[in-house]
């Protein structure tokens, strides 16, 4: 799965905001927000569970998967949740739960990544030790 770095900027100007607002809103300086938008930069897991949550969509939709695409050209709209659209007390509540479990859920595509390249790692180094034992 592919980062969507577009996927920020789309939400960002959905909601009609600058950079430098949504930088506030979450902690992260107007910069790396940039560098997001652009791709030379990734979120790390607390920083894309804040941006998440700000926007009220789960952390998963920052991630490219064909079965999504699929979905939504079926269905005909896409099943991100607005959290402005969501009744005053009840948005408090729903931001909160979904800062959490956006936060939870990139920590565990993290942690598969940083296996996945040990593993890698790994790979590579035995081809390398038995390409020198032959």
């Amino acid at each position: 799965m592919d980062f969507r770095h577009n996927y920020i900027t789309d939400l960002r100007k959905k909601k009609r905001i600058s950079q430098t607002r949504l930088g506030d809103a979450v902690g992260i300086d107007q910069g790396q927000i940039s560098r997001f938008e652009t791709g030379k930069a990734v979120p790390d897991a607390e920083q894309l569970g804040r941006i998440a949550g700000f926007f009220g969509v789960d952390v998963r939709r920052f991630y490219e998967n064909e079965n999504d695409k699929h979905l939504e050209s079926s269905i005909g709209f896409s099943a991100d949740i607005d959290a402005e659209h969501i009744p005053g007390p009840c948005r408090e509540i729903f931001t909160e739960y979904g800062k959490k479990r956006n936060f939870e859920l990139y920590k565990i595509i993290d942690e598969k990544n940083k296996i996945i390249e040990e593993l890698k790692e790994q790979v590579a180094y035995y081809k390398r030790r038995s390409e020198k034992d032959d």
